[in-house]
């Protein structure tokens, strides 16, 4: 028999987290979120991705990508603290 309780206290997290990570993205620069997008939700090869972006080269889109998930990722920690504090 498998135990549905604490199954809520995981939905409400996973539904924070969501929010917070679309607040995170919707805070960053269009290039930013058009990077973190095309990786992390569509899935792109840094190859296409430098076509997609303008970038000279898939090392190029890499290092962009990855900058942004950094900001992607302080943002949604800031905003994760402010949330612990009410």
């Amino acid at each position: 028999m498998v135990s549905l309780l604490g199954a809520g206290s995981h939905l409400v997290d996973s539904v924070e987290a969501l929010e917070r990570y679309e607040r995170a993205l919707a805070s960053l620069k269009d290039e930013e979120r058009q990077a973190i997008v095309l990786r992390v939700e569509l899935g792109l090869g840094y190859d296409e991705m430098a076509s997609q972006l303008g970038k000279p080269s898939a090392d190029a889109a890499r290092m962009a990508t990855t900058r942004a998930i950094v900001r992607l990722a302080d943002k949604m920690g800031r905003s994760r603290r402010r949330g612990s504090d009410r």
